[in-house]
C-alpha cells in the first residue's frame, strides 16, 4: 500500500517499518503527545528571548522528526535550533512562522500512516 505524503519520505519510512512496526507506532504516539507542548515552549522562548529554551526544544523536535524521514520539517527544526544558538531572532521567527502549519500537515500524514500500521500489524 502506498500512502500519499508530502512531508514524509514514505518509502524510507516503510523500509524502516518492516522491522520496527511497533516501535514506529510508539514514535508516532510520542510525537503526537509532545509536539503541541514543544511548539508552545518555542513560542514561550521567543516571547522571553530564551534562546537556550528554543535551542533545546528545537533539538528535541528535530530528533523526533528524524524518525519519520520528514526532511522539510527536519531542516526547519535545524534552522530554528541554529538560529537560537546564534541568538538570531529574525531567522527564528522566519522559520517558526512555518512550524505550526508544517506540523499540522505532518500530524495528518502520521495519522494516516498510523491507521495503515494498525491495519497491517
Amino acid at each position: 500500500m502506498i500512502i500519499d505524503t508530502v512531508f514524509i519520505d514514505f518509502e524510507k519510512f516503510q523500509e524502516r517499518v518492516g522491522v520496527l512496526e511497533e516501535v514506529m507506532l510508539e514514535l508516532i504516539d510520542h510525537y503526537f503527545s509532545q509536539i503541541d507542548e514543544r511548539t508552545e515552549r518555542i513560542a514561550d522562548g521567543i516571547k522571553t528571548d530564551d534562546f537556550d529554551l528554543i535551542t533545546q526544544t528545537a533539538h528535541s523536535v528535530k530528533n523526533d522528526i528524524s524518525q519519520f524521514d520528514a526532511t522539510l520539517l527536519y531542516k526547519n527544526a535545524i534552522e530554528i535550533e541554529n538560529a537560537a544558538r546564534n541568538k538570531d531572532m529574525d531567522t527564528i521567527l522566519l522559520h517558526f512562522n512555518r512550524f505550526p502549519k508544517y506540523h499540522k500537515e505532518l500530524k495528518v500524514e502520521l495519522s494516516e500512516i498510523k491507521k495503515w500500521l494498525e491495519q497491517i500489524y
